[in-house]
């Protein structure tokens, strides 16, 4: 995490701790509103990998939700 710049680190944890502790919003929401989130900081690969790790992460904590 010492790699990522602060900006993207913040964005990555706020989406994580969304996934975690806010079961209401739907997974896919919190992935797209976070995507463009980053995008409003980043214009190139960085939203992409915003957006696979919460993807992943979500898949792994919510798996029912996106089946």
């Amino acid at each position: 995490m010492k790699r990522i710049e602060a900006v993207l680190r913040a964005v990555l944890r706020a989406g994580c701790f969304e996934l975690l502790a806010r079961p209401d919003v739907p997974a896919k929401v919190v992935i797209r509103e976070y995507g463009d989130i980053a995008g409003a900081f980043y214009d190139g690969d960085e939203i992409g990998m915003v957006s696979a790790v919460l993807d992943g992460l979500a898949h792994k904590l919510r798996s029912g939700e996106l089946a």
